[in-house]
């Protein structure tokens, strides 16, 4: 199943996996009534609590959710090459295959959750951090971005109608 805002995307995700399920929604507004395995949260959509709280409820007893989150200490250490912060408008550029550059702009930016909060943000949650690291070949405080594994456990389960 997918789920995204943007109808857009939800038409790539069919063309490319003809006959899954999708859903338009933001996700702080999902009430899919079901529960799943696994949830997994690319581009920072977890580093809001909000979003984070559907995720969790959405879960089976036993299931994990996958997170990348970008790296507040990576943005915070230098200026890097395509990623510009402009008060709270953040600019990152994506070359495309043809060379062309498209530029995302987020505003009302701000940077998302440190990793050495991630424990005590996830237990808020009924989650349990099972892993967590950058990139290959990068310290935690090097990678611009970092992945987070949690699962919840027995009895951690918020309820679908919470929050």
């Amino acid at each position: 199943m997918g789920v995204d805002a943007h109808p857009g995307m939800l038409a790539h995700l069919r063309r490319r996996i003809p006959g899954i399920t999708a859903h338009q929604s933001l996700i702080e507004a999902l009430r899919l009534r079901r529960r799943f395995d696994l949830v997994i949260g690319p581009s920072s959509i977890l580093g809001t609590d909000v979003n984070l709280a559907v995720a969790a409820r959405h879960l089976r007893v036993g299931g994990r959710v996958g997170m990348e989150l970008m790296n507040p200490h990576w943005l915070a250490s230098s200026t890097h090459r395509g990623v510009r912060i402009k008060g709270s408008t953040m600019e990152v550029d994506y070359r495309l295959p043809d060379g062309s550059v498209v530029v995302q702009v987020v505003e009302s930016w701000r940077p998302g959750p440190a990793p050495e909060a991630a424990r005590r943000r996830l237990k808020r949650f009924g989650l349990e951090l099972l892993w967590m690291g950058g990139r290959p070949g990068t310290s935690l405080a090097e990678s611009p971005a970092y992945y987070v594994l949690a699962g919840s456990g027995i009895g951690t389960r918020m309820p679908l109608s919470s929050r």
